[in-house]
């Protein structure tokens, strides 16, 4: 086909996108603690962030910092993935997420449990349900005491855009 131009190397384009798969799998797959992640400074692939919504500032609910977290997902969908810890201030101080439960309506609402719905709720709203929601990992880690959540990210196939008529 006069439309097909040859590259050199172009038959180890499947082994060299086959070994970025590899390490990207290996990254965000690997178990890693958060004090240990802590030590690292945040990168392409480590973002931390003190919380969803609640506003340590303002010591308040703030649903616009909710877009923040969908924001750095979708970033990391679209890129090569990586590892969002909520929970964490900007001076790497575990402050847990106790802001942000204290933002939930229900008093037996205010655990990991009902976070962990509370993401993905906010993820399925705002991110394609196919293929982002398979590419999201959500766990808990509790450091110094404080629960923390760590979404583990890998890169989507597909391009990912943000639907934020459905945030709320």
């Amino acid at each position: 086909n006069q439309n097909i131009i040859d590259f050199p190397n172009q038959g180890k384009r499947h082994d060299i996108l086959e070994q970025i798969q590899k390490r990207t799998e290996q990254h965000v797959s690997e178990s890693i603690s958060v004090k240990e992640l802590l030590s690292r400074d945040e990168n392409t692939w480590l973002e931390l962030k003190s919380s969803a919504r609640f506003d340590t500032q303002l010591n308040e609910r703030n649903d616009d910092l909710e877009l923040i977290i969908v924001k750095t997902v979708a970033a990391f969908l679209n890129t090569q993935g990586g590892t969002l810890i909520i929970g964490v201030s900007d001076d790497k101080k575990i402050i847990g997420l106790g802001g942000d439960f204290s933002t939930f309506d229900d008093e037996k609402n205010k655990n990991v449990d009902a976070y962990e719905r509370y993401v993905r709720d906010l993820l399925q709203r705002t991110l394609p349900v196919i293929p982002s929601l398979r590419s999201i990992h959500t766990e808990f880690e509790k450091v110094d005491g404080l629960y923390v959540c760590i979404i583990k990210v890998e890169p989507s196939d597909v391009p990912v855009t943000i639907q934020l008529e459905k945030r709320r």
